[in-house]
């Protein structure tokens, strides 16, 4: 691919993004005004969903900036996920990817199949939940 097409790309996935963030800001409100806790857990599902295709975007943005050298792309995305302990961006991003893949398992089981979650299985799911009420209220003060 040659610098432009790279550019082009990364571009093209920062729209992608966008959409998707104009999505979980919508998302983010439902989920504040939803009071009934079984109704609110497809709305934190969706919230988790478009959090982990942002992260795939970017992954694919990352892995393309990458293996074709393009640096200012690099540097962006660095940004948005700073090295932390010699780990690469892209390990960051699928660290992320990998959080959000686990929290998204806790969140469809309890959707499915709530008699099947264990003890320990709804404690996460409380944290998980605290969790994404919280993003929800960033994602309420800001403007997109």
């Amino acid at each position: 691919m040659s610098l432009e097409m790279v550019r082009a790309l990364y571009h093209d996935i920062l729209r992608k993004i966008l959409l998707l963030e104009v999505e979980k800001k919508a998302t983010s409100r439902r989920i504040l005004i939803q009071k009934s806790e079984r109704e609110r857990l497809p709305l934190i599902r969706d919230f988790l969903q478009a959090d982990l295709s942002k992260h795939r975007l970017l992954e694919q943005a990352a892995v393309s900036a990458m293996q074709n050298h393009v640096d200012e792309v690099l540097e962006h995305i660095g940004q948005l996920y700073p090295s932390r302990g010699g780990i690469s961006q892209i390990e960051c991003i699928r660290g992320e990817s990998a959080r959000c893949e686990k929290m998204l398992v806790l969140v469809c089981k309890e959707i499915k199949h709530p008699k099947t979650c264990t003890f320990f299985e709804r404690r996460v799911l409380n944290d998980i939940k605290r969790f994404v009420i919280d993003q929800a209220r960033e994602y309420a003060r800001t403007d997109l």
